[in-house]
C-alpha cells in the first residue's frame, strides 16, 4: 500500500525551505514510490484541510532547478499561531488528510509545539 506523507514549513522564512521540498519529493517518490501532500500554511493548513499533492512532475532533476533559485517555500508558512489551543482541529485535518506521517520543517519554536 502507498504511504502517504504530509509536509509542512513553519516559523519564520529562510532560505533553503524549497530545496528542502524538493528532496524530500524526489526521494520519496524515486526510492520509495511514496506520495507527498504539501500543507499549506503549516498547522493553519491542516486544520482547514488545504494541500495539494506534490510530485516529480515540474521538478526538474538534471540540472538546475529553478525551484531552487527562489527563497522561501513554496508551501507558505506561519510564524504566529494557536496550534497548542486548537490541537482538536489539527489532529482532526491530519486525519481527514488521510496522512500516515507528517514531516514538520520548522524552527525550534514551532518543532517545540509539534513535539507537545
Amino acid at each position: 500500500m502507498q504511504k502517504r506523507l504530509g509536509i509542512l514549513t513553519s516559523g519564520g522564512d529562510c532560505p533553503g525551505l524549497n530545496t528542502v521540498i524538493r528532496a524530500v519529493v524526489s526521494h520519496a517518490n524515486l526510492t520509495y514510490g511514496w506520495q507527498l501532500v504539501g500543507i499549506l500554511y503549516a498547522t493553519r493548513g491542516l486544520q482547514e484541510r488545504k494541500a495539494v499533492v506534490l510530485s516529480l512532475h515540474g521538478l526538474y532533476l538534471h540540472g538546475i532547478d529553478p525551484l531552487l533559485c527562489i527563497g522561501g517555500t513554496i508551501l507558505g508558512s506561519i510564524n504566529k499561531g494557536e496550534a497548542l489551543e486548537q490541537i482538536h482541529e489539527v489532529l482532526s485535518g491530519y486525519r481527514a488528510l488521510e496522512l500516515d506521517a507528517l514531516i514538520g520543517i520548522a524552527g525550534d519554536g514551532s518543532l517545540a509545539i509539534f513535539h507537545q
